[in-house]
């Protein structure tokens, strides 16, 4: 591309020196989020061979493995989609306005993947990564956020601990065995402990 100087008069584009190996990506934005400026062991440039068109900001994008093959699932705006990497859509959602992937994995240890959203401040959705069906949803109380919280893996699945915002409780569910339903391992009332809206930080550690 030329670029055109003040007096209307083109130039060609600026030279500099790039490293054998570094190639930059399209900057497609004013904010430069599309450089890639870290040296590779490329021989050639990249080529572009497949693009798609989100419709929104996109806050969410990873390569999953569905049934096998890689697709693509990404976050633009508040709509969530699931997309081969030929381009065709798989499954999206819509209306569930989806602002956070807080985690793709095997909740349940049977293979299977699913991923865990956050809806709004207070509530968070598990869909099945296949079929994009909702397995389960959890809610805390009026005037309470879902901030604090860890996943722990443990050999049949995983659990999700999560300390609410302005709350004195925490909580433990279990996913292992049936990502659907999942058992509130325990629930505890902290009052005296800490103070609604200063804590606590989760550390997950053998302690002992």
């Amino acid at each position: 591309k030329l670029a055109t100087l003040a007096d209307g008069a083109p130039r060609p584009p600026r030279e500099v020196g790039i490293p054998p190996g570094l190639w930059l990506a399209p900057r497609k934005d004013s904010t430069n989020l599309a450089r890639a400026d870290i040296a590779g062991q490329m021989t050639t440039a990249p080529e572009q061979v497949w693009s798609m068109t989100t419709g929104g900001d996109v806050k969410f994008a990873r390569n999953v493995k569905v049934n096998g093959r890689d697709a693509a699932l990404v976050l633009a705006g508040s709509t969530l989609q699931l997309v081969s990497w030929s381009g065709e859509i798989a499954w999206q959602k819509g209306r569930l306005g989806v602002t956070e992937v807080l985690r793709v994995d095997e909740f349940d240890g049977s293979g299977n993947s699913s991923a865990l959203l956050k809806t709004d401040a207070r509530t968070v959705v598990l869909i099945n990564l296949t079929t994009g069906g909702e397995l389960w949803q959890w809610r805390v109380e009026p005037s309470q956020f879902i901030l604090n919280y860890k996943f722990q893996r443990t050999p049949a699945g995983l659990r999700f601990y999560c300390f609410p915002q302005y709350s004195v409780y925490g909580y433990c569910f279990e996913f292992s065995g049936n990502s659907g339903i999942p058992n509130l391992r325990w629930q505890k009332d902290y009052s005296g402990k800490y103070r609604r809206g200063f804590g606590p930080a989760i550390i997950l550690k053998d302690m002992d």
